[in-house]
């Protein structure tokens, strides 16, 4: 039986002990710039009595470089149930120099807004020089207190 225990440990101790064939050693590659917004979701309400609301959108970077890059946001429409009637940004987004952050403004604008909350996604698109983004978008809850 003591046996049986000591044969079972030097097998089970060989099997977890393997290493596995597939080498993961991928980190030094040029991978680009990983660009995302801060928040997954935030709220936009239009206050009673007010037109519009400006929301300030954060969105980092990976990296830093030394000169300003243009990033574009747009809207997933397959998944935005809000009218485009209703809000308004600047698809094209600057990361100034020498920084890893910045802000673009998204307004909402109350001219059929709902008064419980709709949703506008946005997601960064891929550049045409190759720059890496991240699937990650931002959902907006968006409605009117009028």
């Amino acid at each position: 039986m003591k046996n049986i225990y000591l044969i079972l440990t030097v097998v089970l101790s060989s099997l977890l002990m393997t290493s596995c064939d597939v080498d993961h050693d991928n980190y030094d590659l040029d991978r680009g710039s990983l660009v995302n917004f801060v928040e997954a979701l935030q709220i936009v309400i239009v206050p009673a009595g007010e037109n519009s609301t400006d929301l300030e959108i954060q969105f980092i970077s990976s990296d830093i470089v030394a000169t300003d890059r243009t990033f574009q946001v747009s809207v997933v429409s397959e998944e935005t149930t809000i009218d485009a009637e209703n809000y308004s940004f600047n698809s094209s987004v600057v990361m100034p120099a020498n920084n890893n952050s910045a802000t673009f403004t998204f307004t909402a604008i109350d001219v059929s807004l709902p008064t419980s909350f709709g949703d506008v996604f946005l997601a960064f698109e891929s550049d045409v020089i190759g720059e890496v983004t991240l699937e990650r978008k931002i959902n907006l809850k968006v409605k009117t207190d009028n």
